[in-house]
C-alpha cells in the first residue's frame, strides 16, 4: 500500500479517512458499468476502474489480497479496513446491470465477500473471454 496510508497520528489517520470518503463520493459520477457485451467495454471497465482507484493507491486491492494490518496498529488498521472497503464498494458499483448480477449469482457470486479482489477477479473470469489471448 501506497507510503501515504502508512502514518498513525491521529491527526493523520483523520485526514486518510476524510480524504477516502471523499473520493468514494467523487467515484460515483465516474464509473463505467460492465455491460459484458464487448471486448471494448471489458477494457474501458478494467481501464477506468483501475485509473479511479488508483487516484488513492487502492488498486493494488485489485491486483492482491492486501494482509490485514495488525489491529494493535489502530490507524494503519482502519486505514486499511477503510480503503479496502472504498475499493470493493467501487468495483461492486460497476456490476450493477441486472444482467451482470444474474450471472454472477448463478456463478456463485458472494455479495458479502470483503475482499475487492475476489469481485474484481470473478469478473473477469465470467467476461474476460471478450479479451483476446
Amino acid at each position: 500500500m501506497s507510503d501515504r496510508w502508512c502514518s498513525n497520528t491521529p491527526r493523520d489517520v483523520a485526514t486518510s479517512l476524510i480524504q477516502l470518503a471523499r473520493l468514494a463520493r467523487m467515484m460515483l459520477h465516474n464509473l463505467v458499468q460492465l455491460d459484458g457485451d464487448s471486448q471494448q467495454n471489458l477494457e474501458t471497465w478494467d481501464t477506468a476502474l483501475r485509473d479511479l482507484l488508483s487516484m488513492e493507491a487502492l488498486e493494488v486491492h485489485l491486483d492482491s489480497d492486501m494482509p490485514e494490518p495488525d489491529e494493535n496498529n489502530w490507524g494503519i488498521w482502519q486505514i486499511w479496513n477503510l480503503g479496502r472497503g472504498v475499493a470493493k464498494y467501487v468495483v461492486c458499483k460497476t456490476l450493477q446491470k441486472p444482467h451482470i448480477r444474474e450471472r454472477l449469482h448463478r456463478h456463485g457470486w458472494d455479495y458479502d465477500n470483503q475482499s475487492p479482489k475476489y469481485h474484481y477477479d470473478i469478473a473477469r473470469e465470467l467476461w474476460g473471454h471478450l479479451v483476446p489471448a
